[in-house]
């Protein structure tokens, strides 16, 4: 499966929690196993508020996270995909 994540501004860091490994920088795409379960990730970008998303792991992912000038975090579905729930701070 396909897990795509992008951030406003660019050049957010994605972290894997579980494994405690950084992913990269969003723009990201990342391949992984499709199974079971959920993919707890970081989105962090200095200054701002950190995300943490939870990606099921049966279908693949697309998110963005914008993050405000007071630091709030907000998340938009790519209109390209169908809408998936998923936990948000």
């Amino acid at each position: 499966m396909i897990v795509r994540l992008a951030s406003e501004p660019a050049g957010a860091e994605v972290t894997d929690l579980k494994r405690g490994v950084v992913l990269g920088s969003t723009p990201l795409t990342q391949r992984v196993a499709r199974g079971a379960g959920v993919l707890e990730l970081r989105v962090a970008k200095d200054g701002f508020a950190a995300a943490q998303i939870a990606v099921p792991l049966d279908a693949d992912f697309d998110k963005t996270c914008a993050w405000s000038t007071t630091g709030r975090v907000s998340a938009r579905r790519s209109a390209s995909r169908p809408r998936r729930t998923s936990r948000w701070p």
